[in-house]
C-alpha cells in the first residue's frame, strides 16, 4: 500500500498473502501438516522477487503476464517442494548435513553457482537498469498531487466501512487465532477472540474516521500508533471492568500482547491505505 506503484503486482502480493494466512490458520486448528503443502508460503519470495526488481528498475515495467508466470515459477518450482520438505516429509537440514559431509560443500556451491546465474541474467538478459542500484524503500515513487492526497482522504473517510474494514477484520482475525494457539494461557474460543477483535476494530475505524473528518492528521506512523494504543488501553480496561463484574477473567500480559498486534496492524493498514487509494481508486481534475 505504502510504495509499490504496480497494481499487478500488489494484488498478487495481497493474494498469496491471505492465501496463506488461511492456510496456517487452518494448520492451527486441524493440525494437518498437508495444508502447509496445499497453502504454500509463495508471498514471501514473490515479495522478495519485486523488492529485488526494484533495486535496480522500475516494477511498473512488469506486465500482468510476467509477474503471474513469477507468481507461479515460484509456487511450483520453489515453494512447494520446500513446503514438502520441511512440512510433510518433515526432513531436518541440519541432521542430514551431520550424516552427509558432501551437503554442506554441495551446498555453497549451489548457492554460488545461483548468485552467479542471477547476476549473468541481470546484466546480460535482462533489460538495461533504470537506475543505479539503490536501497531506499521510497525511492522512484511519484510524490501524491494535493488534488490526489486530498481525494483519497476523502475516500478513506467514505468506504472505511465496506470492504476495507472487512478485510482488516479478517487480517487480524487470522493472525489472532494463529497466535492464540501459541501463546500459553489462552482460554477464550475462537469466535469469542474473533468478535472481540471485529469490536476493536469497528472502534478504531470510528475513531480514525472521526479524527480524518476533523482534519486531524499524524506527523509519523508512530505519533499515530502511540494515540490508537493509548485508546485500546482504555478498550481493554473497559473489557477488564466487564468481566470483573462478572464471572470471567482477563490475562494482562495475553491482551497486552493482542491489543499492541491489533493496533500495530490497523494503525499500518489505516495509515498507508490513502497512498494506495490514491494511486488505484481517485483520479486526479486532470484525467476525471
Amino acid at each position: 500500500m505504502r510504495n509499490w506503484q504496480n497494481i499487478h503486482a500488489f494484488e498478487v502480493s495481497r493474494f498469496l498473502c491471505y492465501y496463506r494466512m488461511v492456510g496456517v490458520t487452518l494448520f492451527e486448528l486441524f493440525h494437518n501438516r498437508t495444508l502447509s503443502l496445499i497453502f504454500p508460503n509463495t508471498f514471501e519470495y514473490f515479495f522478495i522477487f519485486i523488492e529485488a526488481t526494484r533495486l535496480r528498475w522500475s516494477p511498473s515495467r512488469l506486465s500482468r503476464k510476467t509477474i503471474i508466470i513469477a507468481a507461479a515459477f515460484i509456487w511450483i518450482v520453489i515453494k512447494l517442494p520446500q513446503e514438502y520438505w520441511i512440512h510433510v516429509a518433515q526432513h531436518d537440514t541440519t541432521d542430514l548435513m551431520k550424516e552427509h559431509s558432501w551437503m554442506l560443500p554441495a551446498m555453497i556451491v549451489a548457492i554460488v553457482a545461483i548468485l552467479a546465474g542471477g547476476y549473468w541474467a541481470s546484466t546480460r538478459k535482462c533489460p538495461p537498469a533504470d537506475v543505479s542500484l539503490r536501497f531506499d524503500a521510497d525511492a522512484g515513487k511519484p510524490d501524491l498531487t494535493p488534488d490526489q492526497t486530498a481525494g483519497a482522504n476523502r475516500t478513506f473517510v467514505t468506504c472505511s466501512f465496506d470492504s476495507d474494514l472487512l478485510e482488516k477484520i479478517i487480517m487480524v482475525s487470522m493472525i489472532s487465532i494463529i497466535f492464540s494457539n501459541v501463546l500459553p494461557n489462552v482460554n477464550s474460543t475462537k469466535l469469542q477472540l474473533s468478535t472481540g477483535v471485529a469490536a476493536i476494530i469497528i472502534v478504531n475505524s470510528l475513531l480514525s474516521v472521526w479524527l480524518a473528518r476533523r482534519g486531524v492528521g499524524w506527523s509519523s506512523a508512530f505519533t499515530q500508533f502511540i494515540a490508537m494504543a493509548g485508546s485500546n488501553v482504555v478498550i481493554a480496561f473497559g473489557f477488564y471492568l466487564i468481566l470483573r463484574s462478572g464471572s470471567g477473567s482477563i490475562h494482562l500480559g495475553n491482551t497486552l500482547f493482542f491489543f499492541l498486534l491489533l493496533t500495530l496492524l490497523v494503525t499500518l493498514f489505516d495509515r498507508y491505505l490513502p497512498f494506495y487509494l490514491a494511486r488505484v481508486c481517485v483520479k486526479s481534475p486532470a484525467t476525471a
